[in-house]
């Protein structure tokens, strides 16, 4: 089954919405070699994610992309729903992130200025 993934990255931690069928669900991980190998553990190659942009971004797509379908790179700046949002909390940026990133695939194709696909 296909999930949308967002997750905002932090120095230390990393929040993530699973965003499918079958409803949503909220998880934390440590950002560290066993947290990130934990949330690799979760993921299928159905999967599509999307992260915004931060300090440690590349580093950790590096280390899930060959698990999932897709990652897209999000500017938190162009991204207004986020960075305009009165009540911001990590579990709800990843709501939205989750739910932007289902509509942007399945509705316009993945064509949107604030989403970067990575690429080595």
């Amino acid at each position: 089954m296909k999930r949308y993934i967002g997750v905002d990255l932090h120095k230390n931690t990393f929040t993530v919405c699973y965003l499918s069928r079958k409803g949503k669900e909220l998880k934390s991980f440590k950002v560290s070699k066993k947290g990130i190998e934990a949330f690799k553990q979760t993921l299928t190659r159905d999967d599509e994610v999307a992260v915004e942009s931060t300090g440690n971004t590349g580093y950790f797509v590096r280390e899930i992309k060959d698990g999932v379908g897709g990652v897209k790179i999000i500017n938190p700046t162009q991204f207004k729903i986020i960075s305009q949002s009165v009540k911001k909390t990590d579990k709800r940026d990843v709501k939205i992130i989750a739910k932007y990133l289902s509509l942007l695939l399945h509705f316009v194709g993945g064509k949107n200025p604030c989403r970067i696909n990575y690429k080595e």
